[in-house]
């Protein structure tokens, strides 16, 4: 997981420590998002897949503190081969 993070994400679920994977950073608000995370990257990592099923595949929302969560994932490419992947989390409170 990067250092980069927004104030948000800081503010919902605290601030990450270097180096911890996303989904040992999230593991804290819900673990079963978690392990569903942990499965679904290990498939978008393996590329036996085409990667937009398995990005569509991740899982997409969790609850937290009373809140929902929705999030999208964009995949930063280096050529064909996936490079990093951009995590957007959003309060979907309201909507729910």
């Amino acid at each position: 997981m990067s250092s980069e993070q927004s104030q948000a994400v800081s503010r919902w679920f605290g601030s990450a420590s270097e180096g911890v994977t996303f989904s040992d950073y999230i593991e804290q608000c819900s673990p079963s998002f978690a392990i569903a995370f942990r499965i679904g990257w290990t498939e978008v990592i393996e590329d036996v897949m085409p990667l937009e099923l398995m990005i569509d595949q991740l899982p997409k929302r969790f609850e937290h503190d009373e809140k929902h969560f929705g999030l999208e994932y964009k995949p930063i490419m280096r050529g064909d081969q996936l490079e990093r992947m951009l995590v957007m989390i959003s309060d979907l409170t309201a909507d729910v």
